[in-house]
């Protein structure tokens, strides 16, 4: 739907019910990779300061991990995991969060 642009996509998940009656959820994107990014880009602009940007570089992208995994966005996991609940094992259901979606006849 994306890809044709019917819809911007702003988040999207996989919540599958695992045999063992565990949910798991596969996201779309993982936010501790895009903390890890966003603060190793920063890290490395503050250690450039400090004429260290190894230090600066390494320091950001865990402190970014760690902000990231800690953050939650988009559909709200336990929302997620309680409809998920609901599944047999070894099923899965979609939630997708769309921003704008396009109607066509």
């Amino acid at each position: 739907m994306s890809n044709e642009y019917y819809a911007d996509v702003g988040d999207a998940v996989v919540a599958v019910a695992g045999e063992d009656g565990k949910v798991h959820l596969r996201q779309m994107v993982n936010p501790w990779s895009l903390g890890a990014m966003s603060g190793s880009f920063w890290g490395l602009l503050i250690g450039l300061l400090f004429l260290n940007p190894l230090l600066g570089l390494v320091t950001g992208a865990a402190a970014g991990a760690v902000a990231g995994a800690l953050s939650d966005f988009g559909i709200r996991d336990d929302f997620m995991k309680d409809v998920a609940r609901t599944l047999s094992p070894g099923k899965a259901a979609l939630f997708m969060m769309a921003r704008n979606v396009t109607r066509t006849a």
